[in-house]
């Protein structure tokens, strides 16, 4: 069949251009590296033909050799370095270099020397505690983390590299704080909210044991980060004891407090100021929705009471979250939150409201009416929490209204929430 053995005689032709195609491009390769090993940038070669026993243009060529090219040219790297040692051996840096140099091609012996060197003669230098620390990782995890600990203590910037690294080999997070972490209670907390993504619930109660013993590191980030954390993992019992603490801590000293200690909801007054972002306290929007303004103000149209104020400029349909407000619940029980609502010149039928979900295997909501027009009104919503209801949120919310006049103007102020057990659900008021 001739066309078969055209065919195959064409193939042949294109497989041979191909393979003469490659080996030219690795043989040029192969020679661009040989002469760029050698080929230094002249911010180094320059300098150093003026003050050719300058070690610190040596290890500039090292450094290049070894840390700037793909692949390093370790070879001629080890070989730089070294001849930095010989021109300055009292240069800590030098040896770090040639101790990661030999490290890098397995060979320890002569970097666990270096590094000893280095350190001799620059004990305080966090760069070798921190290399050194390094080098132990897989040799010794104990021995290790006493090397980076004196490095996190002299350069604390550096714990956030190396405390992951400690997890990742398998420590718990309150070994790894208590072994590398000092006294440093900034330290303390950044490392603390960070585990709280991974650890199980009795490593965070260890691990905020551990934090608590250090002075100053119980701040308010802190505080809110473990207690939406006992939260999502259901440890509703904690998360109560939790928020006593952080009451008392951050509202002890003001008129208001006892009053709110054991009350259901907390502030529903408003008289408390917000000292504290998050757990049980209002939470407004760090930026509220175009054309609104919300405030905790004094400022009200029926007196001079402190209220959640909602004003809005007539100029946006206005949509979303308002306020929130999160409260603890006993599950089957029946509750009735009674409020006061306060508007003036709310246009649009689609007015702010109260809802209130009470979170379960099936989340239960109930909604208030919406505050239209000018009125002040007392207004309830009754729910009871499901079987394995725990926990509820109340939101301050405004819907997107789908008519043409859709943009809202008005003013509205809610105050003096009351939550009650009742035995029976009674029928929600409406404006």
């Amino acid at each position: 069949m001739r066309w078969a053995s055209e065919i195959a005689a064409k193939l042949a032709l294109w497989l041979f251009c191909a393979l003469c195609v490659a080996a030219a491009v690795l043989l040029a390769f192969r020679q661009g590296l040989a002469a760029f090993e050698y080929s230094f940038p002249e911010s180094i070669e320059i300098p150093q033909s003026l003050d050719p026993a300058n070690s610190d243009y040596v290890k500039a060529e090292g450094d290049w050799l070894f840390r700037a090219l793909i692949p390093p040219q370790s070879a001629a790297a080890k070989a730089r370095y070294r001849q930095a040692l010989a021109l300055n051996p009292f240069y800590y840096n030098h040896w770090i270099d040639w101790a990661e140099a030999n490290w890098r091609q397995g060979d320890d012996s002569p970097a666990e020397d270096a590094l000893r060197m280095a350190l001799r003669l620059a004990p305080n230098r966090h760069e070798a505690l921190r290399i050194y620390g390094d080098f132990l990782l897989e040799k010794d995890l104990k021995k290790a983390s006493f090397y980076h600990a004196a490095c996190i203590q002299l350069q604390p910037g550096a714990a956030r590299a190396i405390w992951p690294v400690y997890w990742a080999l398998g420590w718990p997070a309150t070994q790894t704080a208590l072994a590398l972490l000092g006294q440093n209670p900034k330290l303390h907390q950044d490392h603390f909210r960070e585990a709280l993504a991974w650890i199980d619930p009795d490593e965070a109660h260890s691990l905020w044991q551990a934090l608590s013993s250090i002075p100053q590191a119980l701040d308010p980030p802190s505080y809110n980060a473990y207690f939406s954390y006992l939260i999502r993992h259901r440890n509703y019992e904690d998360a109560r004891s939790l928020w006593s603490e952080i009451a008392a801590r951050h509202y002890g000293d003001l008129p208001g407090y006892k009053s709110n200690e054991n009350a259901l909801f907390w502030n529903g007054d408003f008289e408390l100021p917000l000292r504290f972002a998050g757990g049980l306290e209002w939470q407004l929007p760090n930026s509220p929705p175009k054309g609104s303004v919300i405030a905790i103000s004094a400022a009200r149209a029926a007196n001079q009471d402190r209220s959640l104020w909602l004003h809005f400029d007539g100029k946006e349909n206005v949509s979303g979250v308002l306020a929130r407000h999160f409260f603890f619940v006993q599950p089957e029980q029946a509750y009735r939150l009674e409020f006061h609502v306060n508007a003036l010149g709310i246009t649009t039928s689609n007015g702010p409201f109260v809802e209130v979900a009470v979170s379960g295997l099936q989340t239960e909501r109930v909604r208030s009416e919406a505050a239209v027009g000018t009125g002040d009104w007392l207004q309830g919503l009754s729910f009871r929490a499901p079987a394995d209801g725990h926990w509820a949120e109340l939101t301050v919310q405004r819907q997107r209204s789908s008519k043409l006049d859709n943009k809202i103007l008005g003013d509205a102020w809610y105050d003096d929430f009351v939550l009650e057990i009742v035995d029976t659900p009674l029928p929600d008021d409406a404006p």
